[in-house]
């Protein structure tokens, strides 16, 4: 099943991000390439796309922390 991470090479350095939106509830159907979330680090905003389309399944929830690389989401 397709993963939804955090992108690895969208900033410098190694701060953490907070998911500040999600587009979509779990268990929407989308195409791949929708914009699913948004992500804050650093006063910045970063996009997360769907890899491709499936079932949308959130793993880390709106205001929730992750590292560079972490699993955000799933498409089943």
């Amino acid at each position: 099943m397709p993963e939804v991470r955090v992108p690895t090479n969208a900033w410098d350095g190694d701060a953490e991000c907070t998911v500040s939106m999600w587009f979509y509830p779990t268990g929407t159907l989308v195409a791949q390439g929708a914009l699913l979330g948004e992500l804050m680090v650093d006063k910045a905003t970063v996009e997360v796309h769907a890899p491709a389309a499936g079932r949308f399944v959130i793993v880390v929830p709106l205001d929730g922390v992750a590292k560079k690389g972490a699993v955000l989401a799933t498409v089943e």
